[in-house]
């Protein structure tokens, strides 16, 4: 069922986002799995861009982030989505290069693989 659940949620976020997915706004833990996800996405993107991380390393982030997105987060994929493209279109390059460098380690403490 994770599994199943995991595609769908990629399968969402390599849409466009629907405004006819009912809205939701994430507090406390699920706002920062939802920053955390969206910070590996970002770098699997840039590394992917820039050329510094191999295939097996880009999917191994993205694998992470649906992770976080699947375990420690509610809604549907497209409400998640929608939520990791608000945070994309709110950030800047430098400024998720600066988050990413500072709270990666605090996110693989706060929402560990299980």
């Amino acid at each position: 069922m994770k599994l199943f659940q995991t595609a769908l949620i990629a399968a969402a976020l390599s849409l466009p986002t629907v405004s006819t997915a009912a809205p939701k706004v994430y507090s406390g833990s699920e706002a920062q799995a939802i920053r955390c996800a969206q910070l590996v996405f970002f770098v699997a993107n840039e590394g992917d861009r820039q050329g510094f991380l191999s295939r097996n390393d880009q999917n191994g982030l993205k694998a992470y982030g649906l992770y976080l997105l699947d375990t420690y987060t509610t809604g549907t994929p497209r409400q998640k989505a929608k939520a990791i493209s608000k945070m994309y279109s709110a950030t800047g390059y430098v400024e998720s290069v600066e988050k990413f460098v500072k709270s990666h380690r605090r996110c693989q403490r706060q929402f560990p693989i299980r």
